[in-house]
């Protein structure tokens, strides 16, 4: 994803001032690296997306976070991205047909909620390589479908597949003993997370404060 938003960026004009890769680079975050920076984005793993958060934000600097799998940490995030007064914005998913596909989600749910006969179900499948499971916009859902349909928290079942090289697929489904009803998001490539994620990166120059990626497709 990292090589994917650095090509996205070029294409559009964007300048690239860093790129962090201890690996390949042999460098980290610190002031010099990101001293020309405007917007960090960080596409990483959920065992160091926290060290890198905290780094970029003592140091000022706005910053878009894809990683998934630190959702349990937002309040503490939030307290960095205060005590520091930057701006920070997270998204579970940078495509913006994912976040559409979420707001048909909230309305089904909205609708199906007087009518217990339908059992709520879903699923999601991703590479072999995707270190979450279930992925963070699999989590997003199920807190929409429990949030609009009126479910309990833990009622409704879920389950992730990490197989092969197979695209990230999201399904909500909602059986009754008479029919059942389906709803699918399937990505074709990467290139939508990466245009989702610079936009994301334009939205927030200039912003303080924290926010998700929800709060640009209000927009």
């Amino acid at each position: 994803m990292g090589k994917m938003v650095e090509k996205f960026a070029r294409n559009i004009g964007h300048e690239i001032t860093s790129i962090i890769d201890p690996g390949k680079f042999g460098n980290r975050i610190d002031a010099p690296t990101i001293k020309e920076t405007d917007v960090c984005i960080d596409f990483t793993n959920p065992a160091c997306v926290l060290n890198n958060i905290e780094r970029v934000v003592s140091l000022g600097k706005e910053m878009v976070v894809g990683t998934t799998g630190w959702e349990n940490h937002v309040d503490l995030v939030k307290e960095w991205v205060e005590k520091n007064q930057t701006g920070f914005l997270y998204g579970s998913n940078f495509s913006i047909g994912v976040n559409l596909f979420l707001k048909a989600i909230e309305k089904a749910s909205e609708i199906f909620a007087p009518y217990m006969e339908y059992d709520i179900g879903t699923w999601e499948a991703h590479h072999k390589h995707k270190a979450d499971s279930p992925s963070g916009t699999a989590k997003a859902i199920l807190h929409t479908i429990e949030r609009e349909a009126n479910r309990p928290p833990g009622s409704i079942t879920t389950n992730s597949i990490r197989c092969g090289s197979l695209p990230g697929t999201h399904t909500v489904i909602f059986d009754s003993p008479h029919d059942t009803i389906t709803f699918t998001h399937v990505a074709r490539n990467r290139e939508g997370f990466a245009q989702g994620a610079i936009k994301a990166a334009e939205w927030l120059k200039g912003k303080k404060g924290f926010y998700t990626f929800n709060d640009i497709c209000k927009n």
